[in-house]
């Protein structure tokens, strides 16, 4: 017996649009139930009844169609064939009032020009720059143009973010800082080809380091390294201690084997700033953040304080009150608290040498 919702199959069956699965459904369910069986016979006289249904023919429109298109066309085509005429006649014309205003014509006469009197007295000579020891006979003195006033250079610590030319600064600095006896490390990493380690060194260290670094570029036949000669690029970094094994982790990460912790001569160091080409290059990380170290008190406004008067009247006059810990961050407060000073963070900074070297290049 076929559900309320599958009575609808029972008209595809009879039209033949149902699978042979549902098809041997709808037979099983009209042998068994006596009145979709009489509901199937019902339908299939209706079917039979529209069939024999007359079916006169529709009227042909397409000959009045063809004869109403064909006209019009007939009408539209001297009207587009005479202003295509009308248009070839007006270029024509205006090409040839082009051509007729174009045309060379004698050219007209001018009078040849006669001598010109001087109307004003003659300039005072001009002492000549030339030096003592000149000839007479060089020609008048000429006076040079004048020069435009030199560029100011720019503020020390401004510099412009993409250039590529050297700052006379940059080159004193990295003297100083090649100077300084924390210089501790160096790196030595082969670019292999179309590595590109040198972007790839300078990208990292932009994002590692928080304070502005150097790019020194040796041209090609200067022995920066009797055992590596020709051209290379050293990146000079300066980091804190604790900056320095993030840094080489980085460095493992992105070049691998290709990376070697060598031994740097102090001799070496002291050329790099003046066989290569010089440029300072910034630092995009984060900025120095110091943290407190040590327990912090609230104060009272300093102008609160009990007068002497007041502190002799006091009940609590004779307690002690200890003053504040001295901070181990000054020195003279670190000597007056009996300890040693502790060096200056400047001290704790090391100097890092990031040279690529090319795989021709040793």
């Amino acid at each position: 017996m076929l559900s309320r919702d599958e009575e609808p199959l029972l008209s595809a069956y009879l039209d033949g649009e149902l699978g042979d699965e549902e098809a041997g459904r709808v037979r099983s369910a009209i042998a068994g139930d006596r009145g979709l069986a009489e509901a199937a016979r019902g339908l299939r006289a209706v079917a039979e009844l529209v069939a024999e249904l007359p079916r006169p023919p529709a009227p042909d429109l397409s000959a009045g169609i063809l004869h109403a298109v064909r006209g019009r066309a007939a009408r539209r085509r001297p009207a587009r064939v005479a202003a295509w005429i009308a248009g070839g006649i007006a270029a024509s014309a205006a090409a040839l009032a082009v051509a007729w205003a174009l045309r060379p014509g004698p050219s007209p006469r001018m009078p040849a020009p006669g001598p010109v009197l001087p109307t004003s007295p003659p300039a005072p000579a001009v002492a000549s720059s030339s030096p003592a020891g000149a000839s007479p006979a060089a020609g008048p003195p000429r006076v040079g143009a004048p020069t435009a006033a030199p560029a100011p250079e720019p503020a020390t610590g401004v510099r412009d973010v993409a250039a590529i030319a050297e700052f006379p600064a940059d080159r004193e600095r990295l003297r100083e800082l090649m100077d300084d006896p924390s210089l501790r490390r160096a790196f030595l990493i082969t670019d292999r080809i179309g590595g590109q380690a040198e972007s790839r060194v300078a990208s990292l260290v932009e994002k590692a380091a928080h304070r502005d670094f150097y790019k020194v570029t040796v041209s090609q036949g200067i022995v920066f390294d009797p055992e590596h000669p020709g051209q290379a690029t050293v990146f000079a970094v300066v980091v804190d201690e604790a900056e320095l094994d993030p840094l080489r982790r980085g460095l493992e990460g992105e070049f691998g084997p290709t990376l070697e912790d060598i031994d740097l001569d102090p001799a070496v160091a002291m050329q790099l700033a003046d066989i290569g080409q010089v440029v300072s290059l910034p630092a995009r990380g984060a900025g120095d953040v110091a943290f407190p170290t040590e327990p912090m008190a609230l104060r009272g406004p300093a102008g609160r304080r009990p007068t002497p008067e007041q502190e002799r009247s006091s009940p609590a006059a004779d307690l002690i009150v200890p003053g504040p810990a001295p901070s181990d961050r000054d020195a003279r407060h670190a000597r007056a608290a009996g300890g040693p000073a502790i060096p200056p963070d400047r001290e704790r900074r090391l100097v890092v040498l990031l040279w690529v070297r090319r795989p021709d290049a040793g």
